[in-house]
């Protein structure tokens, strides 16, 4: 800092400001420097990191979860240790994979949370009959991740490991 330069290559911090001298690093330099753990984001210092850029740990990420690069939360449970409310929700099972992130209805109030929406169906219809191919058919049906009365399977059906379930259902019917 405080070196003479010509361009920012000049510089260990590798930003040369008016006057042609090295300057310390910032947060806001347009560079990845100092600390940060991707340009003018993460490190501690700066602003959280957004989805796909690189981090140390989940406290360089906005969403609070780091797999290399910046993700958006596993599993709703995983949201649920974060303190997040109930309601619709971005998630990524597989992380920094091939798979795309997709919202779903995570439940976290009832039953010590945590729980993903992954259908909903109502018994007076015919729309998930028992040997339908809906049943094996990877893709969603009417993505619809909120919690009303619109008969839905989500992406989260086909995706989201399952070793337990949560069945709700309304009572009175009406």
């Amino acid at each position: 800092v405080g070196k003479g330069c010509g361009a920012g290559a000049d510089c260990a911090t590798l930003v040369c400001g008016g006057g042609n001298k090295c300057l310390a690093p910032t947060c806001f330099d347009g560079v990845k420097n100092g600390a940060e753990t991707d340009t003018d984001c993460g490190g501690g210092m700066c602003k959280k990191c957004d989805v796909t850029l690189m981090c140390g740990t989940g406290t360089d990420c906005a969403t609070g979860f780091c797999d290399g690069v910046c993700i958006h939360a596993p599993t709703c449970k995983a949201l649920k240790s974060m303190g997040a409310p109930s309601g619709t929700s971005t998630i990524d099972p597989d992380g920094a994979g091939a798979g795309a992130p997709f919202d779903v209805y995570c439940e976290q109030d009832q039953s010590g949370g945590g729980w993903t929406l992954v259908i909903k169906a109502d018994g007076s219809k015919n729309t998930f009959p028992y040997a339908d191919a809906k049943w094996t058919d990877p893709n969603p049906y009417m993505a619809d991740p909120t919690l009303d009365r619109k008969e839905t399977k989500l992406q989260s059906f086909a995706t989201v490991p399952v070793d337990e379930v949560l069945l709700g259902m309304e009572a009175p019917l009406g």
